[in-house]
């Protein structure tokens, strides 16, 4: 179903779909922030319904740091210890996604396509097998 194109660089192709999410995610609320109506709703303390709060606020960016540094150490970790934290990180941020209902179209759209990217990379880390053990650190070229 769904392979990496070279499975020595796993690690890199869930990294790219991080970041794809992380875009996505930043484009959605860039896009929501072009209205005055969203602007005044937030100002309000509400947003799409739903009041902001400094938890709230504090929630959202931590789910953001997480997906940036899921980016991040599926590139530095061992392909065991990456196939892990994928597996455990994606459906959290689909949650945290899923957390607040969409009310427009355009909601629907971005809601969709980071659905997909977290199954995606749920799937892909399911059906991975990794060849190395978790002890074996990945390998640096240094040129001398």
């Amino acid at each position: 179903m769904f392979k990496p194109q070279n499975p020595d660089q796993f690690g890199t192709t869930i990294s790219r779909i991080w970041t794809f999410v992380f875009f996505a995610t930043i484009f959605r609320d860039l896009h929501e922030m072009s209205t005055a109506r969203t602007i005044e709703d937030i100002l309000d303390g509400h947003f799409e319904g739903n009041p902001v709060t400094d938890t709230g606020l504090l929630i959202g960016g931590a789910v953001i740091v997480l997906m940036l540094l899921t980016s991040l150490f599926s590139n530095l970790l061992t392909p065991v210890t990456v196939r892990w934290l994928n597996l455990m990180v994606s459906p959290v941020a689909l949650l945290g996604s899923l957390y607040l209902f969409p009310n427009d179209p355009d909601d629907y759209f971005f809601g969709g396509v980071t659905t997909a990217a977290f199954l995606t990379i749920f799937v892909l880390c399911w059906n991975w097998r990794p060849a190395s053990t978790p002890d074996r650190p990945i390998e640096v070229y240094r040129a001398n």
